[in-house]
Formats: structure tokens, sequence, C-alpha cells
């Protein structure tokens, strides 16, 4: 491993990352279809969400600017349920691997990259209400992580083509992250 790889794992396993992968960008799946489950509006954030869409911008555009970085770190976290209905373990689990990604987005500087982007499980949760929902500018900026989803990443084959599993067994929950990043010597 590189020592920018070393220094990116520590940070996701100081966070509470369960397990880590390193690719490269070829092996990162995209698929344009994702950004039509954002148009469903299932998870309500379309258009109540600085870091959904359609204000993360042209799914187009942001796959592109996702291409742009060469390597890439898959993170996982996973959380035991009591059974596949416990929906209070879920939103305990999911909030667990919110502050996860808080703290891995806020020691990303740290790391040495030249550049990075990093992409969470989910849309952000850093406020209550989001600020775009009374036309104020984002209160985090720094801290906000865009969804996976609305950069068209495909978690599954993404997690596949990089070794890790998908799903981590019966009664569990996983949910997972994707930091894109540059190197100094990358050109």
């Amino acid at each position: 491993m590189t020592e920018i790889q070393n220094r990116l794992e520590a940070l996701l396993q100081t966070s509470g990352a369960a397990r880590t992968a390193f690719l490269e960008q070829p092996l990162v799946r995209y698929d344009r279809s994702f950004r039509e489950l954002c148009l469903q509006n299932r998870c309500r954030q379309y258009g109540a969400c600085y870091m959904c869409p359609p204000d993360v911008g042209d799914i187009d555009a942001v796959i592109a600017q996702a291409r742009a970085f060469p390597h890439a770190a898959l993170y996982q976290t996973v959380h035991a349920l009591q059974d596949s209905f416990d929906m209070e373990g879920m939103t305990a689990a999911k909030k667990r691997h919110d502050a996860c990604e808080l703290q891995i987005q806020r020691g990303l500087p740290a790391i040495g990259l030249q550049r990075w982007l990093h992409l969470g499980g989910g849309s952000c949760s850093l406020c209550e209400r989001c600020a775009k929902l009374d036309g104020l500018p984002c209160r985090w900026p720094q801290d906000a992580v865009p969804s996976l989803s609305a950069y068209g990443v495909h978690v599954s084959e993404t997690a596949a083509a990089a070794g890790l599993p998908y799903n981590n067994g019966q009664n569990t929950v996983t949910y997972f992250g994707l930091i894109l990043y540059a190197v100094n010597d990358d050109v």
C-alpha cells in the first residue's frame, strides 16, 4: 500500500469503518438510472437538500466530475439488527454511519491528498432541516457530503469489483461511503 492509502485506511478505521477497499477509477461503476430513483423522491430529499439532486448537478456532469479522480477508497460500516424488521436499529445504524462519515470528512484535509470527493450513504443529515428549505446557504459546506446515488455510483457493482460484500449477513445493515481522490504524482 502507498503512504496515502495507509493514512486513508487509518482514518477510516479510527472513524468506524468496518472494511475498506482501494480501487482504481475504472472499477467504480456508474449508472445514470440511479438519478431516476432520486426523481421518484422516496427519501423525500429531492429538491430539499443541497447535497441531493437537483442541487448536486446534472447526472452526466457529476459522473464526469467523479470519473476525473483516478483513485478510490470504498468503505463500509456494518451494524447488527435484532431482525430484518428492526427499523429503530436501522435508524440508529444510519446515525452511527453518518457520524463515521463526518469524522472522515473532517479528517481528509490532513491526509495529504491533492484533491478529493467524498460521497456518502444516503442524503446529508448534518442539519435537522436543510437551509435550502429556508432559502439560506448551506450551514456546513465543508462537512456536507453528497450521496452516492446522486452521483450515479452503482454501489453493489462497485463493492463486488472491490471485493467487499454488499450484504454482510442476516440481521445486519451495511452502509457505504466512497472517497475519490488524486495525489500529487497524478497527471
